[in-house]
């Protein structure tokens, strides 16, 4: 599901997206590159998908721009109620705390206006 639904959804678009010139943004794990532990399944679909990102990129330019961003961990409300489970989460970032919401939309956001990228993955909160 986390690798084959966005490459299926972008391959049914793709006639749509073309005509547009439009840009697809992803968002990824950064989790691929470093790996935590009992998510096997889940990382290696995010790996797949980052790689078949990368393929429909090259398909699809110079009409279409596919890129990603891998999000390391991003605050959630209703999961992030146990203050012991977020400290010990948040040690995993550099910066020693959860994105945000509106954080993840900047980046997002900036990739967008980035018109000379495609097959990016810009990776935020490692």
């Amino acid at each position: 599901m986390h690798a084959v639904a966005p490459l299926l959804l972008v391959g049914a678009l793709s006639a749509e997206l073309i005509a547009a010139r439009g840009a697809v943004i992803a968002l990824g794990d950064a989790g691929v590159t470093r790996p935590y532990e009992n998510h096997v399944a889940y990382i290696t679909a995010k790996g797949a998908l980052q790689t078949g990102l990368r393929a429909l990129a090259v398909e699809l330019a110079p009409h279409v721009r596919i890129n990603m961003v891998a999000l390391g961990i991003v605050a959630d409300p209703e999961a992030d109620a146990d203050p012991l489970r977020t400290h010990r989460l948040a040690t995993r970032s550099p910066l020693g705390r959860f994105g945000t919401a509106d954080e993840v939309a900047h980046v997002v956001l900036a990739l967008l206006d980035a018109t000379w990228a495609t097959g990016e993955i810009w990776g935020i909160g490692r």
